[in-house]
């Protein structure tokens, strides 16, 4: 369920299940949980969650087209890490297969091990989608801590476990 928190503030709250017909995906959060995007006209690629409020502990739900021409799930999981290596310091320390929904994905694990930076981890489950005639679509599910945390991890599980690929318009 997607409600307008009031008619003065720029986002929305999502609860219950989020669902993106222009990128092809739905999560579906569990009971107590929530997230938020920016209302429209901003773009409307997925939601955050904050993990604990002033925290840097935050997941999200991201889309996009393959504006970048990846044209796989290996390079699309490439480029995502090096963003983060760019912008948090911090470095690939695990990068392997995985799946998200039925598509071939990869979980990308980063850490600073100085643990002096706001975001010392950062775990990413990238996946590729193909679509035919057009670019493809690229889903992130992320996490990003000043220290990785179990109810964290929790939340990313429940985030990825939830997420269901459907037919983009």
């Amino acid at each position: 369920m997607v409600s307008a928190l009031s008619a003065d503030d720029q986002e929305i709250k999502i609860t219950g299940t989020y669902s993106n017909k222009d990128y092809g995906y739905s999560v579906q959060l569990k009971d107590g949980l929530s997230g938020s995007n920016l209302a429209p006209p901003a773009p409307q690629h997925g939601f955050g969650i904050d993990l604990k409020p002033g925290s840097a502990g935050y997941v999200w739900v991201n889309a996009d087209y393959d504006a970048l021409m990846a044209g796989s799930v290996e390079r699309a999981a490439e480029q995502e890490s090096q963003r983060f290596a760019g912008q948090d310091g911090v470095r690939v320390i695990e990068d392997k297969p995985a799946m998200l929904s039925g598509l071939p994905a990869r979980e990308v694990i980063l850490s600073n091990p100085t643990g002096k930076n706001r975001v010392n981890y950062v775990r990413l489950l990238v996946a590729y989608r193909k679509v035919s005639g057009e670019v493809g679509i690229i889903y992130v599910i992320g996490i990003q801590q000043h220290t990785m945390s179990a109810a964290g991890e929790a939340v990313f599980s429940s985030v990825a476990h939830s997420f269901r690929t459907v037919p983009p318009n």
